[in-house]
């Protein structure tokens, strides 16, 4: 399950090695034009101070866009938990309308596929684990599909259509949610956000130092502002590699106590 450009960084990582190299972009750009400075008899501050402006609306503008993304993602992998949960409610009371046995057998396989869900989250990352629990989860829903196909064959029933349908919808959810995981902000929007921060600092540098005035405290902590909303992007763009998680799993855990041991 690849989680696209830089996916195996930390967001932590990420936004403190963006903050790094545009500070040190920021510092070069100020040194260097306030050395062109001195050698121009009449500077044009404007100009430099135009095009730093145009940069950081620009900069603006990206980070809003990159963020929305990020967040509208975070709510629908949330609203799919939710969704999830209620499928698999919804089919745990309809394994009743089933023969007995097979409402037994019916009744085991969602709670063995719901404890393999919620073990999905609570794993810690690492590829080959997620791999193993996710393909545990289909062998388990395919088990269940038999289970429910085989009780139709052999006594077809009107209700069983019932069953079928929130089985159905179980296995949906299941599909929703492994393609909501690997949906994340596009490489290319990543490249073009981390590389606009650092032409902003430049620019901004350059702009500071062809005026021959240094903002020292402002430049920094809008700096590190930049780089906290990037770190925030970038956690709400990964569902386990970082400090936020999804609340909604809550939910699921209502369900697995409500099934019983």
């Amino acid at each position: 399950m690849a989680l696209g450009l830089l996916g195996n960084v930390d967001a932590i990582w990420i936004a403190l090695g963006l903050l790094a190299v545009m500070l040190l972009a920021h510092e070069v750009a100020f040194r260097r034009a306030g050395r062109v400075r001195r050698t121009v008899a009449d500077p044009d501050a404007e100009a430099s101070t135009g095009l730093e402006s145009s940069i950081s609306l620009l900069l603006g503008l990206l980070l809003a866009f990159s963020f929305s993304m990020a967040a509208g993602r975070y709510e629908q992998r949330q609203d799919l938990v939710i969704a999830e949960a209620n499928a698999i409610g919804t089919a745990w009371l309809r394994c009743d309308l089933l023969e007995p046995d097979a409402a037994q057998a019916c009744r085991d396989g969602l709670r063995e596929y719901t404890h393999l869900r919620l073990a999905i989250y609570e794993a810690p990352y690492d590829p080959a684990l997620l791999a193993d629990l996710v393909a545990r989860s289909q062998r388990s829903l395919d088990t269940l599909w038999r289970t429910v196909a085989d009780a139709a064959v052999a006594a077809p029933s009107p209700n069983l259509s019932l069953v079928v349908q929130a089985m159905n919808d179980v296995i949906d959810r299941h599909g929703e949610r492994i393609a909501a995981y690997r949906r994340h902000v596009p490489d290319e929007v990543i490249l073009m956000l981390l590389g606009l921060c650092l032409a902003w600092a430049a620019f901004t540098g350059h702009a500071q130092g062809w005026m021959g005035r240094r903002f020292r405290l402002g430049w920094p902590v809008f700096a590190v502002l930049v780089s906290l909303l990037i770190y925030i992007t970038f956690d709400f763009d990964r569902q386990k590699r970082g400090f936020i998680r999804l609340d909604a799993t809550q939910s699921l855990y209502d369900l697995r106590d409500s099934m019983g041991p």
